[in-house]
């Protein structure tokens, strides 16, 4: 029975060995089977995402959107254009305490793993645990490099998987140093600083070469949350996150502990370099960059050199500005009234050798308006408008000596209308020199040239001279009635600057691309205009127009080299110019408000604008003794400024006049001679206020062409008295019909 029962007992053991065996081969079978799927999942996975990631081996072509530069003539970066603000920096460039730092901060195992750090992530589980917040990151340096490249930030299972592969395969193709200088020039730093050189003059002013410990630190903090750690919203915020990545820096053996202590207890200075100079001419030449190479220049990091000079740029600007708010306040104080919108103005500076604009001011405020009004604004330009028409008439023959008659005439016009053109006095002074006509800007004298000249010869020397935009069809033309641009009539008195040659407005000299290539280089346009004899005479009478007459204040307020120039005033005096130049430099300035609103009867050309023109003078030109050029078929002899013939001794006012050779006066004077003249030349001026001479419309009056040659008339009036009856503030063109 015994055993029998052992018998049993080991049947049953033996049916259990073999279960069990069998139960371990089957545990086996599925663990193996098991393996396989997962792996053939896993597999399946990888390579479903592999599917999707691009190839890294491409990263050496990828360009990130660059900035581009915008230099000053000196090379100076005066302005950016970019979509994201990115000046790219070798690793070589960057220091190296600010490697280390965003070592520390980001991946302190950088130079140990392949991309993925398995260590780091369990660790910044715990020490995150341990602060009860977030005070540490699990991706390493390569995986943001990834995901800022070329994943989203979409917290999903599948980035996460992909950006793990695209940095283990970005650790295979590129060195620690490539990585690390692609992250430090892609990375974001907040306040649309993308990269460490852009970071670097957003926070501080300075290269990032520049760079000391305790700044290195607050850069390498703002990756993490770059609008909360803003220093320039939350200083104590962006203190406490620098100060944490000292702490790395001195735990991972970077910089000593008393180092760390000594960054720690540095406050935090910010500096921000603004590139935002010239707001007018940048977006001057945006427009032109843009219309050459489109949308491209927002990411593609051009280099372009601009003819504008910082230095006169920047004293314009202050002057500009003041001088504009005091005129709004005189303008106030006399209306007796808070004016509610700003006045306006505009100035350009165009070298009248090479066409270089130096600088531009369009408005008052570019934040509130981009309207640029030294370039796209059109308006009416007064007396600024009469050198064109004694342009005209010097290139015709007349001569400075000649013979006007300032009297009252009457236009008939076509339609049945009439014109009859006023002086500012609402005075005439009779017979005067074309040299007195334009220095006192005498309406009626010039009207009568213009007459005598003919609307298409004015017409063609203000083509001659750069004027593009339409002109009317009457005489009103030469009393400024068309309306131009400020860039092109500053642009028409080069040719007196530049002895009679015309130069093209010129803002960029050249453009490269990011790596240094020459794309394009603009040259210099340069035509003759005039003739140099009459470009020459011009200048005579245009210096005697600030000698003596309308622009005198430039004198007065102490500017003693040579220059010369022309005020503006119109209707209504909505606009006040003055141009003027020495043989350097030609500068354009318009006064007025957007909308014409008159500006008060005081607000003329040599008030309002001369000024302005003087003060920028004296800042930037104020030892400047360069001469104009003299032709040598330009000859000078004395005349008398009132009969416009040789002086004699008894001739009260004369002055050394320019003639071009063979065409100079030979009878002298006989108004001052003491020999007596028929009554008709003795008679009071006034009397010719009721006498008005008729003549159509039409090309070239032949009433007065009869009066071209000099005709020598004197009054009972001394010069000094008739001189000073022309030397109003400025000859208002009054263009009524």
């Amino acid at each position: 029975m015994d055993i029998k029962n052992k018998q049993n007992n080991e049947k049953v053991s033996d049916s259990i060995k073999s279960k069990k065996g069998s139960n371990f081969k089957v545990l086996i079978t599925i663990v193996i089977i098991s393996f396989f799927i997962i792996c053939g999942i896993f597999v399946g996975v990888f390579f479903s995402f592999m599917q999707d990631i691009p190839e890294i081996a491409d990263l050496k072509n990828y360009k990130p959107n660059l900035t581009t530069s915008l230099y000053d003539d000196k090379g100076e970066l005066i302005s950016q254009l970019y979509t994201e603000q990115r000046t790219l920096v070798k690793i070589n460039d960057i220091p190296i305490t600010l490697q280390n730092a965003i070592i520390a901060k980001e991946d302190p195992n950088f130079y140990k793993h392949s991309g993925f750090d398995f260590k780091g992530i369990i660790r910044a589980t715990v020490n995150n645990l341990m602060h009860r917040k977030v005070v540490e990151g699990a991706s390493t340096i390569t995986q943001q490099l990834a995901r800022n490249l070329f994943l989203t930030r979409e917290k999903t299972f599948e980035r996460k998987i992909k950006e793990v592969i695209l940095s283990m395969q970005i650790e295979k193709y590129y060195t620690k140093q490539e990585i690390l200088e692609l992250y430090c020039n892609q990375i974001y730093f907040g306040n649309g600083a993308y990269g460490v050189e852009a970071a670097s003059r957003t926070y501080f002013g300075k290269n990032v070469t520049e760079l000391t410990l305790p700044e290195c630190a607050l850069l390498a903090a703002l990756p993490q949350a770059p609008s909360q750690i803003n220093p320039y919203k939350n200083m104590d915020i962006a203190t406490e996150k620098r100060n944490i990545v000292l702490d790395k820096m001195a735990e991972h053996g970077y910089i000593t502990e008393n180092e760390k202590i000594q960054a720690q207890a540095t406050p935090i200075i910010l500096s921000k370099f603004e590139v935002k100079n010239a707001p007018y001419f940048v977006e001057y030449i945006r427009q032109q960059l843009e219309a050459t190479y489109g949308t491209s220049i927002y990411k593609n990091g051009l280099k372009v050199y601009t003819t504008l000079n910082s230095r006169m740029q920047n004293i314009a600007q202050k002057l500009f500005s003041t001088h504009i708010n005091n005129l709004q306040k005189k303008i106030e104080s006399a209306t007796g009234k808070t004016l509610e919108k700003k006045l306006q103005g505009a100035m350009i500076a165009i070298d009248p050798n090479t066409g270089y604009i130096k600088l531009m001011i369009g408005g008052i405020d570019f934040s509130e308006s981009e309207f640029n009004r030294a370039v796209q604004a059109k308006r009416q330009t007064g007396s600024a408008f009469k050198p064109i028409v004694y342009t005209a008439a010097i290139e015709n023959g007349f001569r400075v000596s000649d013979i006007l008659l300032d009297s009252p005439i009457v236009f008939q016009n076509e339609n049945g209308t009439s014109w009859k053109p006023e002086n500012f006095t609402g005075k005439f002074s009779g017979p005067m020199i074309l040299l007195n006509a334009i220095t006192h800007s005498i309406n009626v004298a010039t009207v009568k040239l213009a007459n005598q000249v003919g609307l298409t010869n004015i017409k063609k020397y203000a083509r001659k001279l750069g004027i593009t935009s339409p002109l009317g069809n009457d005489y009103t033309v030469a009393l400024g009635s068309s309306s131009l641009s400020l860039i092109e009539l500053t642009d028409a008195f080069t040719s007196f600057a530049n002895g009679g040659m015309l130069v093209e407005p010129l803002a960029i000299l050249s453009v490269k691309d990011n790596s240094g290539k020459t794309l394009e280089q603009r040259s210099i346009k340069i035509s003759e205009a005039i003739s140099p004899t009459t470009a020459y005479i011009m200048t005579f009478m245009l210096e005697n127009v600030i000698n003596k007459g309308t622009a005198k204040i430039i004198r007065q307020m102490g500017f003693t080299g040579p220059c010369a120039g022309k005020t503006g005033t119109t209707n209504d005096h909505t606009d006040a110019w003055f141009i003027g130049y020495t043989p350097e430099i030609v500068v354009g300035i318009w006064i007025g408000f957007d909308d014409k609103e008159p500006m008060g009867r005081a607000m003329v050309g040599g008030y309002a604008a001369a000024p302005l023109w003087a003060n920028f003078m004296l800042n930037t030109y104020y030892s400047s003794t360069s001469e104009f050029s003299i032709p040598d078929e330009i000859i000078f002899k004395k005349i008398c400024t009132k009969s416009g013939k040789i002086a004699t001794q008894n001739c009260p006012n004369t002055i050394d006049a320019p003639f071009v050779n063979g065409t100079e006066p030979t009878e002298t004077c006989t108004i001052h001679s003491g020999v007596q003249i028929s009554n008709f030349l003795n008679e009071d001026l006034q009397s010719y206020d009721d006498w008005d001479e008729n003549i159509e419309n039409g090309e070239g009056g032949e009433i007065l062409k009869k009066q071209k040659k000099p005709v020598n008339k004197t009054t009972d009036k001394t010069e000094k008295e008739v001189e000073g009856e022309e030397e109003a503030p400025e000859s208002t063109d009054t263009l009524n019909f």
